[in-house]
């Protein structure tokens, strides 16, 4: 599949979790919450597109050392865990890296490793005391 870099099946507001998968049996995940600083798709920053540019030209000049440090530095742990239930049907994407153009496409349960960084939107699951995804986005490596 060609896949693009936007995708009809993600909800229109802010993920809800973003994190490593710590384990995963079946479709139930145990996710250790990060935080993101450098993604606009989970902070809902917008950037121009000259500040997109600019920040790829600078990315592209790194050393693959100094990236991977970066991120490890956008990307910190906050100590907190959450069980996520991942229902059947529940549209499951992997995000391409943005080297690679960023695109989405289409992904599976069995896609989601431990190690795996993902942004889960959730449902209201007050009445349930669960925690159940209503889309599973996978951040490529």
């Amino acid at each position: 599949m060609a896949g693009s870099t936007t995708d009809p099946d993600q909800p229109d507001r802010l993920v809800d979790l973003y994190g490593k998968v710590r384990t995963i049996q079946g479709n139930v995940a145990v996710i250790d919450l990060m935080t993101n600083q450098q993604s606009a798709s989970v902070t809902g920053e917008t950037m121009t597109a000259e500040q997109k540019a600019a920040k790829q030209a600078a990315r592209q000049a790194m050393s693959e050392e100094e990236r991977l440090k970066e991120k490890a530095a956008a990307q910190a742990l906050t100590g907190e865990t959450v069980t996520v239930l991942i229902p059947v049907g529940v549209p499951v994407k992997i995000k391409e890296a943005q080297l690679s153009g960023g695109k989405i496409l289409e992904a599976a349960m069995t896609d989601i490793k431990p190690g795996s960084i993902v942004s889960v939107w959730t449902e209201d699951s007050v009445k349930t005391g669960r925690v159940n995804a209503e889309y599973v986005r996978i951040s490529a490596s």
